[in-house]
């Protein structure tokens, strides 16, 4: 069933957070961008968003911003839009500029249906496209089932000029480690799959990857029904001194991107799914 909390932990104004609770999973929806901010798997007890951002830290060299800060919290579900020569590199260090208005924006709640699990967000918004501005909705419906989300998209061009978008959803998944002996992630076609390395990666026309928990003897699968242009990157923080840094693990990153073009008045749809289970 779904419950709405109201809270201020998560933003300097009051907002409201929605609730999924099963026995399998738990799962926390915020009007701030509409974003999942705790994903709890109830068989394993473990959140796989409990993530980190990155800031500017006092043992930090001076004028060290090669590794990116964040200006926003790493959850799932961010809605980006993007230039068409952002590249995997500058959204890893933060140097890329956001073209819309959506994150951490507040979404209206359209509908929260208890009994079917559902909870539909939107917002109107604007899109930078060249040196102009375009309004654009952006809708987001969520389904809750058992270990799973799905997540349904549709984004509509408000404008009276047909407009070409780059649009991307950025989910981030909290492991104990990216190496081979805690994580393994497969590019799933099928029953075939290609094991993917944890460093940074461009895939071409993905549908689905899969993330193995070897630690927790769990599977965190991620799918999407238009294929996608995806960036998969790890997402780490310096730790020590000038003397002796370490970069250490926070979180894997995955950043499925489409390109979208629209008449006026013309929505494109999408599902991305996210599904839990054992090993």
């Amino acid at each position: 069933f779904i419950s709405s909390i109201v809270t201020s932990d998560f933003d300097m104004d009051s907002r409201i957070e929605y609730l999924f609770q099963g026995n399998e999973m738990n799962a926390y929806i915020h009007t701030c961008g509409a974003v999942l901010f705790e994903l709890d798997y109830l068989p394993v007890s473990w959140n796989y968003l409990d993530t980190m951002a990155r800031h500017p830290e006092q043992n930090h060299p001076k004028g060290e911003s090669s590794r990116g800060y964040d200006t926003y919290s790493r959850r799932a579900f961010i809605d980006h839009f993007f230039d068409a020569d952002t590249d995997i590199d500058s959204f890893d260090s933060m140097s890329f500029k956001e073209r819309g208005n959506f994150i951490d924006a507040p979404f209206e709640v359209v509908k929260c249906d208890r009994e079917h699990s559902e909870l539909v967000l939107e917002k109107s918004g604007t899109v930078v496209v060249g040196r102009n501005a375009y309004p654009v909705r952006l809708l987001k419906k969520f389904i809750f089932k058992r270990a799973s989300i799905n997540l349904y998209y549709t984004i509509k061009n408000l404008a009276e000029t047909p407009l070409d978008l780059i649009f991307g959803s950025e989910t981030n998944l909290s492991f104990l480690s990216k190496e081979v002996e805690s994580l393994r992630i497969y590019r799933q076609n099928g029953k075939d799959r290609t094991i993917i390395e944890p460093e940074k990666t461009c895939l071409e026309a993905l549908n689905e990857l899969s993330f193995e928990d070897v630690v927790n003897e769990a599977v965190v699968n991620f799918s999407t029904l238009e294929p996608a242009e995806c960036w998969s990157l790890p997402v780490g923080t310096l730790s020590g001194n000038e003397q002796e840094e370490r970069l250490i693990y926070q979180s894997s990153c995955i950043v499925p991107r489409w390109k979208i073009s629209l008449q006026p008045q013309e929505s494109w749809e999408n599902r991305l799914t996210l599904r839990m289970e054992k090993l």
